[in-house]
């Protein structure tokens, strides 16, 4: 690239101080994670279910709703999406029948265009797949309760069912059950009798041993608007504790701009500033920069000392605190994947050497996040996001796809799936997930020969495609999955000419687009082909570019292209456009608009990317300095 490193610099500069502008005062960052107008409707049903919902509100939040409206009627299932999606048509015409005239003929522009893609009966069928849409098509009156399945509520008392439950499938499933139990049996009118009311009073326990204290049900507006009409059901009043705290933390949610009133589902605030951290450190920030220092402190009064709840990890004599949530206030779901960035940005700012107010709190830090991480390693090798070993095997392959199917109100299927869970109804271990905790671990000296990472590393192998990359659960998809990955084992320090690694950096290369650089569709997680095809994204090719500057081709002709990429598309205001890049929620079909990528991604890829050139021009001036 000759002097382009140089022109780098300037990219770099540029980037940071973005980042800088939009550090909060606490120290922390914040970026938004936009799932679709899904959030928004079912925050304004549910709330006018309870009663809840201020008529301003439901008037600039209709107002809202009918902005994101196509012109044929639909809605978006999530940013960026080509077509409309049936079941979040449906939770949007459910919201704006509540409205004024002009909202109720929106709805039935939404209602005309569902009719014509599966109709009601549909979105009733996606139940099997655990979509919720019929549920606030029935609690805004559009679907006679009669239709919605209503699975028994007496299981719920014993322990040992639940504990049985809850040892082959995410806990999520057995309060979704318990969730529409309540609400089924609340919109069909029926009076419950004395085992039910002492089994709905067992269920609003289980369902709450998952309510933060803040209100929130894993801090998301969607989760949290489907357990308020629950808690009705199971006879809580408005005024209850546990209603009132989740219709304050909703309302914590209310964003107004100039198209009416909106709830963003969830904060990401751990997950952007240990990436934001990252990111300026690599960019040359020093590491007593006060503004620096503060985001680490954030950081640390962060990771969890409350117990995660049991069901979230069964394993005998486990530590059940030191790992972080996504997002402030999560304090129920500790999550794997937070641990392993919040310890890299902490390694990455420990190399530049931390105040020593700050490096003692570090390492009591990361030893208490590396005992956790321990406990939570499942027997594969790998880490799931948020439970322990549920289910206890994943099949070959890539799960989710297709999604399995478990009707609700189908006694038969829910036994056959008990005896053999399909690994999407719990929470396996991943590849990209796996990755980034090794490379956490790797940030403060662990290597191969560490019996965790040995785990980890063959849990890598097993789940290593045919064609060399892995599948992304939380990132989208093959490409940045394998750019995480490649970037872990070269911080462990493994050859990249060993052939399983020389393989998969050889499909990334030859992945790359003739404009120098990457990206990849949501179609791949449907079509093979589509692995690593995409018209290139910002995020995505900072993901590799690192990666290669990782691996040690930081001056091959691939990074120095996708450098050059990034270099040209960077905006004067120092950012970047996203250009279609998602997040994953839940594959094949549910992605999120993350906005940190384009801010954090690029900018520590070029950091890493002039740094290595330094590092290598420094030492063969050295070398020709000893020649001489």
């Amino acid at each position: 690239m000759g002097d382009g490193h140089l022109d780098a610099s300037d990219v770099i500069a540029r980037a940071s101080q973005v980042l800088w502008d939009s550090q909060r005062a606490d120290g922390s960052w914040d970026d938004r994670s936009d799932v679709g107008p899904s959030s928004t409707a079912n925050v304004l049903v549910a709330l006018d279910h309870a009663g809840l919902l201020d008529a301003s509100d439901r008037a600039a939040g209709c107002r809202w709703l009918r902005a994101q409206q196509r012109e044929d009627g639909s809605f978006a299932p999530y940013p960026f999406a080509p077509t409309g999606g049936a079941s979040v048509t449906a939770q949007c015409a459910a919201a704006l029948s509540l409205g004024a005239d002009e909202d109720r003929a929106a709805a039935r522009r939404a209602m005309g265009w569902l009719e014509g893609h599966g109709g009601i009966d549909g979105v009733l069928d996606e139940m099997a797949v655990g979509d919720v849409g019929a549920v606030f098509l029935a609690l805004a009156g559009l679907l006679p309760a009669g239709r919605l399945p209503c699975p028994p509520l007496a299981w719920c008392l014993s322990d040992a069912v639940v504990d049985a439950i809850a040892s082959r499938f995410h806990f999520g499933v057995v309060i979704g059950a318990l969730q529409l139990s309540l609400i089924a049996r609340r919109l069909r009118g029926e009076p419950l009798g004395w085992l039910d009311r002492r089994a709905a009073r067992r269920a609003v326990d289980r369902m709450t041993l998952f309510q933060n204290a803040d209100g929130s049900w894993n801090s998301n507006t969607v989760q949290t608007a489907m357990a308020i009409p629950a808690l009705l059901g199971a006879g809580l009043g408005s005024d209850d504790p546990r209603v009132a705290r989740a219709t304050r933390w909703l309302a914590s949610r209310r964003v107004e701009d100039e198209d009416g009133v909106w709830f963003d589902v969830f904060s990401s605030d751990v997950w952007s500033t240990a990436f934001a951290v990252r990111g300026l450190v690599l960019a040359g920030a020093a590491a007593d920069d006060p503004r620096l220092t503060r985001g680490v402190e954030w950081l640390l009064d962060r990771q969890l000392q409350t117990p995660q709840p049991l069901p979230n990890n069964r394993r005998p004599g486990a530590l059940r605190t030191g790992g972080w949530p996504f997002q402030t206030g999560n304090e129920t779901m500790a999550d794997c994947d937070d641990a392993g960035i919040v310890l890299s940005a902490f390694g990455v700012a420990a190399d530049v050497g931390l105040p020593p107010r700050l490096h003692d709190r570090v390492q009591r830090s990361v030893t208490h996040a590396r005992h956790w991480l321990r406990d939570m390693q499942n027997p594969d090798g790998g880490w799931a996001a948020f439970v322990w070993d549920v289910p206890g095997h994943r099949p070959p392959g890539t799960p989710f796809d297709p999604p399995p199917r478990l009707p609700p109100d189908d006694p038969w299927r829910a036994l056959g799936a008990f005896l053999r869970p399909p690994a999407e109804l719990g929470d396996p271990s991943t590849e990209d997930l796996t990755a980034r905790v090794l490379h956490g671990l790797a940030s403060f000296g662990a290597t191969p020969d560490d019996p965790d990472v040995q785990g980890g590393l063959r849990f890598l192998r097993a789940t290593q495609t045919d064609f060399g990359g892995w599948w992304g659960r939380w990132v989208c998809n093959y490409l940045p999955c394998t750019a995480y990955v490649l970037s872990a084992l070269a911080e462990l320090g493994l050859d990249p000419s060993e052939p399983w690694i020389a393989k998969a950096i050889a499909w990334v290369l030859g992945r790359q687009n003739d404009d120098g650089g990457f990206g990849e569709g949501v179609e791949s997680y449907a079509d093979l082909r589509r692995a690593g095809v995409g018209p290139s994204t910002p995020p995505c090719t900072g993901l590799v570019l690192s990666a290669l500057v990782d691996v040690g081709l930081y001056d091959a002709p691939a990074a120095r292209r996708a450098a050059a990429h990034l270099l040209e598309r960077q905006s004067p205001d120092g950012t970047w456009p996203n250009d279609g890049y998602l997040a994953t929620n839940i594959p094949p079909s549910g992605f999120y608009f993350y906005g940190g990528a384009v801010r954090q991604t690029p900018l520590e890829a070029l950091a890493r990317y002039r740094r290595a050139l330094t590092l290598s021009s420094a030492e063969g001036s050295r070398a020709e300095s000893a020649a001489v």
